[in-house]
Parts: structure tokens; sequence; C-alpha cells
């Protein structure tokens, strides 16, 4: 993190900003597949990508989370989409 540029640093600032919770609300549509999905090897797959969806989104808060000590600006990972700042969209 130290060692870092700023560049980079701003770069994955916007990434767990715009991506991470958008990769959850991404399992809400595979949930839907499990659901209401027709023939049985269509829910089992969709079971295991709802997993992975939240595999993802799990992991893009965790790193932001550690960093939110060193830098504030990661906390936008948790609050980009709660905010009304269109901008960021």
């Amino acid at each position: 993190f130290e060692n870092a540029s700023p560049g980079w640093l701003s770069m994955l600032k916007e990434h767990f900003g715009a991506i991470a919770r958008g990769e959850y609300s991404a399992s809400s549509a595979e949930l839907r597949m499990v659901r209401f999905g027709r023939a049985p090897g269509m829910r089992n797959m969709a079971t295991f990508g709802m997993m992975d969806e939240i595999r993802h989104s799990q992991l893009q808060l965790f790193f932001p989370h550690q960093y939110v000590s060193k830098d504030r600006q990661f906390d936008w990972a948790f609050k980009a989409y709660d905010t009304n700042e269109w901008a960021m969209i």
C-alpha cells in the first residue's frame, strides 16, 4: 500500500466503489434463476453462480475494509450505492 502509485490507489478506490455492491446485486438475479428455473440443471448452475457472485462481493468488500484505516476514501466501497451522489454511477 505504501509503495503503490497514487494513480493505482485511485483506480482501486474507483473499482471498489463501483463494482463491490454491484456484484452482490448480481447474486439476486442468480437467486431468481435458482427459484424459477425450469430445468434442474439450470437451477443447479444458478446456485453455483449465486455462490460465486457472493464470493466476489465478499472479497471486494474485504480488501477495502482493510484499507479504510490507511485511507478513508476506501469507504466508498460500502457507501457508494447509498448516497445521492449521481456522479458515482
